[in-house]
């Protein structure tokens, strides 16, 4: 029975003690909690590595733990890092900045606490530092080894065997250059010219009826000034427009524009008339008064700049 009596008992020790255990969790956790809850700005520093060499890149990660629409100003380290020389600073998220540091001394280097400005949500503004942090740079040299003077230049290598002077040698660039001057100046002339680029039809057909009407032939010879004028449009409508005007009769002509969409029928109208006009004067020996020889290079004029 006392047997019994023991063992019940270390079995109620053993049970309290695992509860106490658990309590002791659990308030952990929840102080834990509590502290996460305050919302009070926290700033944290880490390097990738304490030790470089001479001329190395370090990283200084800087991360900021405030409330979501706080505003984080970027630190101002110039001249605030104990001797380390900063390369750059790269906000990588609203909170975390990256900065790039180096050096080029050997020694042990301490980062004084870096300092940042917050403003929070509730119009206050706060200010976080950091820890000190550490740096150690090393030579690049071995242990035992000692540095060296730096060692001029060597002087001009001058191959055996093979010399050319100075005086001879801008010589030869000047000589070289004469004969490829001679040469491209002798090519260039039985280089072909560049043609010009052909004038438009109605430039032309307005040239030559500029030419028709200064020569006097409306008052001298009506029927040569109509076979001319009318021999102008017939060009300028092959020109423009590649009809065949000049080898086709006025009928062949008019038959075969007329179905085509390339001249509007106002156009086409006026056409007919002209051409029709001037073949009464050129074959079935029509005179036209004075009035309608002046209203032919008007016409014709008129058709041009209209279709040009």
């Amino acid at each position: 029975m006392a047997l019994c009596n023991r063992q019940q008992a270390t079995g109620n020790k053993q049970q309290a003690a695992a509860f106490l255990l658990v309590a002791c969790l659990l308030s952990l956790v929840a102080s834990a909690a509590a502290l996460a809850d305050t919302g009070e700005p926290r700033i944290s520093a880490s390097l990738d590595r304490t030790e470089i060499t001479i001329g190395d890149r370090i990283k200084l990660s800087l991360e900021v733990d405030v409330p979501g629409s706080s505003r984080v100003e970027t630190p101002d380290l110039q001249g605030k890092l104990g001797g380390l020389e900063l390369k750059a600073i790269e906000k990588k998220e609203p909170n975390i900045f990256a900065i790039t540091l180096t050096g080029y001394s050997v020694g042990k280097y301490i980062i004084p606490p870096v300092s940042i400005t917050v403003h929070l949500p509730d119009g206050s503004v706060s200010s976080l530092s950091t820890l000190q942090l550490f740096v150690e740079i090393k030579s690049i040299l071995k242990e035992g080894e000692t540095m060296q003077d730096i060692r001029d230049i060597k002087g001009v290598l001058r191959l055996a065997g093979f010399w050319v002077s100075p005086s001879v040698l801008v010589g030869l660039l000047l000589l070289l250059s004469l004969i490829a001057w001679f040469f491209l100046r002798k090519k260039k002339k039985f280089l072909p010219m560049e043609a010009s680029p052909p004038r438009p039809p109605h430039l032309l057909a307005l040239q030559e009826l500029d030419r028709i009407d200064g020569s006097g032939l409306s008052k001298t010879n009506v029927k040569e000034y109509y076979f001319l004028i009318s021999n102008v449009l017939r060009h300028y409508l092959e020109g423009r427009f590649s009809y065949r005007a000049p080898e086709q009769t006025t009928e062949e002509f008019l038959e075969a524009t007329s179905e085509d969409s390339v001249l509007n029928e106002s156009q086409k109208k006026l056409l007919k008339h002209f051409l029709e006009q001037c073949d009464l004067v050129k074959f079935a020996n029509w005179t036209p008064p004075p009035v309608e020889v002046l209203r032919l290079s008007r016409t014709a004029r008129e058709f041009i700049y209209e279709t040009k």
